[in-house]
C-alpha cells in the first residue's frame, strides 16, 4: 500500500504581548538549532506560497489539496466529505444513493447582507423533526440523527446529488455565506424550500428557519456498514466534525484508494484565550520541527505552514528525492521564494 505523510502547522492570528527583543530571544534563540536544520533541509523541497485569505478550514483544505495532487480526485471534483463522514459513522452506503451533512440554522438579513447562524442538531423539536421526516420521505430521503455529534445526516435514496459549501462552526455568525453552484444541487434547494415553507406555515421557524448543508455527495462505492476490514491503523477519537471527517477520509483511502495517509495537524495555540504564552508557542514549534526532521526525507510528503499573513507548502515526491540525489545543485530542486530563515512561522 502506498503511504503519504501530511504535516500541518497553523500559527495563531494573535500577537504576543511582549517586546520584539524579548520575542526574538525567547522564540528564536532557543530554537536556533532546530531552525537551522529546518532551513537547510527545507531548501531541498519544492515550495509554494499559499494565499490563505479565503481558506475557511485550513486542515481540510490541505487534505483536499493532497487528495487532488495524488490524483484521487480531479481539480473540478468535489471532495466527498459527506461520504467520508458517513463511512466513519458506519452507515450502510450503497452505490445508488447520495448522502449529506446538515445543521439546523437561522438565516437572517441585515444591512450588510444575508447572515447564517448554525445550531446543534439537538435543538430541533419534535414538531420540526416530524415535519422534516414527512417532507424528506416524500422526496425519497430520510434523516439520520446520531448521538454524540452536532449535525445529522440525510440519505437520498437512488438520487445523484452534489452540493458543497463550507464546514461551519456551530454558534458562529457568517455574513454572506456562499452556496454551491453545482447544477446537481438544485434538487436539494427545491427540497430545502419545501422544508422552509412548511416550517413557516406551521409556525415552527421562530428560532430555526432553515438547514445548512456542508456536503452532499453521491456514493461511488458500495460500503456496507461494519463489514469493512479493521486495519487497526486509525483510532476514532471524535473531538469535532472535522476530526470525524478526517478519520473517514483516512479510512476511505485505506480501503478504496490503497493509500495510507498519516495526517498530523499541529496548531500553535489550539485553545483560544485572551493571552498567548511563549512557552506554549515554543513547545508547538519544537514539536513541529522535530516531526519535520522525522518525515522530511520520506517519499511522498506534504508539509504546510500557515503563518499570519500567508502559508507555505513544502512537498517531497518520490521523483524529487531521486532527482536531488543525482544532482544536488539542480535549479529545479530549490525554490526561488525569498523566505527568511528567521521567520518561518511569522
Amino acid at each position: 500500500m502506498k503511504k503519504k505523510t501530511v504535516l500541518i502547522y497553523t500559527a495563531s492570528n494573535r500577537n504576543l504581548k511582549i517586546g520584539a527583543l524579548s520575542k526574538f530571544y525567547q522564540l528564536f534563540l532557543r530554537l536556533i538549532v532546530y531552525l537551522l536544520k529546518f532551513y537547510l533541509h527545507s531548501r531541498k523541497m519544492k515550495k509554494n506560497v499559499i494565499n490563505t485569505l479565503n481558506i475557511e478550514n485550513k486542515d481540510l483544505w490541505c487534505l483536499e489539496k493532497t487528495l487532488r495532487h495524488d490524483r484521487h480526485f480531479g481539480d473540478e471534483d468535489n471532495i466527498p466529505w459527506a461520504i467520508f463522514t458517513s463511512f466513519a459513522l458506519e452507515q450502510n452506503i450503497t452505490l445508488s444513493d447520495s448522502w449529506g451533512i446538515f445543521w439546523p440554522c437561522q438565516i437572517g438579513v441585515n444591512v450588510n447582507g444575508n447572515t447564517l447562524l448554525t445550531r446543534r442538531a439537538q435543538i430541533l423539536n419534535d414538531a420540526q423533526k416530524s415535519s422534516l421526516f414527512k417532507i424528506l420521505e416524500g422526496n425519497k430521503a430520510e434523516p439520520i440523527f446520531i448521538n454524540g455529534v452536532d449535525f445529522f445526516l440525510i440519505r437520498f435514496r437512488d438520487q445523484n446529488l452534489e452540493f458543497n459549501t463550507f464546514l461551519p462552526t456551530v454558534g458562529q455568525i457568517y455574513l454572506k455565506p456562499v452556496l454551491s453552484n453545482d447544477k446537481r444541487g438544485s434538487r436539494w434547494l427545491k427540497i430545502l424550500t419545501e422544508i422552509e415553507m412548511e416550517w413557516h406555515k406551521e409556525r415552527l421557524s421562530e428560532s430555526i428557519n432553515s438547514l445548512w448543508a456542508w456536503s452532499i455527495n453521491p456514493a461511488k462505492f458500495n460500503m456496507p456498514a461494519k463489514k469493512t476490514p479493521n486495519t487497526n491503523v486509525h483510532k476514532l477519537e471524535v473531538k469535532s466534525t472535522q476530526d470525524l471527517a478526517v478519520y473517514g477520509a483516512k479510512k476511505f483511502a485505506d480501503y478504496f484508494l490503497q493509500t495510507s495517509y498519516d495526517i498530523t495537524p499541529i496548531p500553535e495555540y489550539p485553545v483560544l484565550t485572551n493571552d498567548l504564552h511563549v512557552n506554549h508557542i515554543r513547545s508547538a514549534r519544537v514539536l513541529f520541527l522535530k516531526k519535520f526532521n522525522d518525515v522530511r526525507m520520506r517519499p511522498n510528503t506534504d508539509i504546510y505552514i500557515f503563518r499570519k499573513r500567508d502559508g507555505i507548502h513544502y512537498s517531497q515526491a518520490f521523483e524529487d528525492i531521486e532527482t536531488h540525489r543525482q544532482n544536488k545543485e539542480s535549479k529545479h530542486t530549490f525554490s526561488k521564494i525569498p523566505e527568511s530563515i528567521f521567520h518561518p512561522f511569522e
